[in-house]
């Protein structure tokens, strides 16, 4: 598994990474090599090689750098070849693996997204307001319908809200008794707060930018044109 034989019969331990993690710029695939012509001897170094790469990769996170990834695989690799088995030639040195990285690839870094908790968040969002010079009463509802969503929600990160806890506050709010004005006003609330959020980095999406509430007459209604 994932051992293959190159054109010049020294063996490779080759991995492929998920579509989505090539979607966002990392490598296609890793490729190590096992420093052997011995298939037997391949086979044991996979092993190790395979697995050890398995773990990097299925540790690849939101936080993670294109390039501190490759440089952490080569500095992993390396240490792992120092402990291949040199029998027929003890005393020779073991080639170090080392990744050329282009300039290109440094643009395709991912930026570490801030972590932010929503109270400091909303402080920040209500400190825009007034900078940007929006009517105190106008603030005020804001700052209150979006503090209707934090006590609603059970998280404690911006970055944590999915559309899926849009959709059960959107639905929590139909039960409350209030009329589809109010209601459409409070999803228009929280969606500013969130598409400002997406704006400062701190979320990758606004999880309220599908989330619509149907008037008496059945017809969606969008949230976009609240409170711009």
């Amino acid at each position: 598994m994932y051992l293959y034989r190159a054109p010049n019969n020294v063996y490779f331990t080759r991995i492929c990474l998920a579509k989505s993690l090539r979607d966002i710029g990392f490598p296609f695939d890793v490729k190590v090599s096992l420093l052997t012509r011995d298939r037997s001897e391949a086979v044991i170094r996979n092993i190790d090689v395979a697995g050890t790469l398995k773990k990097l990769i299925k540790s690849i996170d939101e936080h993670t750098r294109i390039n501190d990834f490759i440089r952490y695989v080569d500095e992993v690799i390396n240490q792992l070849r120092t402990q291949f088995a040199q029998i027929d030639r003890p005393s020779s040195i073991i080639p170090q693996r080392q990744s050329k990285l282009t300039p290109a690839r440094e643009v395709e870094l991912i930026p570490p997204k801030p972590q932010i908790c929503f109270n400091e968040a909303l402080t920040q969002f209500v400190a825009s307001k007034h900078k940007a010079g929006i009517r105190l009463l106008s603030v005020k509802q804001l700052t209150q319908r979006i503090e209707h969503f934090i006590t609603f929600t059970s998280a404690t990160q911006v970055t944590h809200i999915t559309s899926a806890d849009a959709m059960q506050y959107r639905d929590t709010l139909l039960t409350q008794g209030r009329s589809y004005k109010s209601n459409k006003e409070y999803l228009a609330a929280t969606f500013q707060f969130f598409k400002w959020c997406k704006l400062m980095n701190y979320c990758t999406q606004n999880p309220f930018e599908s989330v619509t509430i149907a008037p008496v007459s059945g017809l969606l209604s969008p949230l976009n044109n609240h409170y711009v």
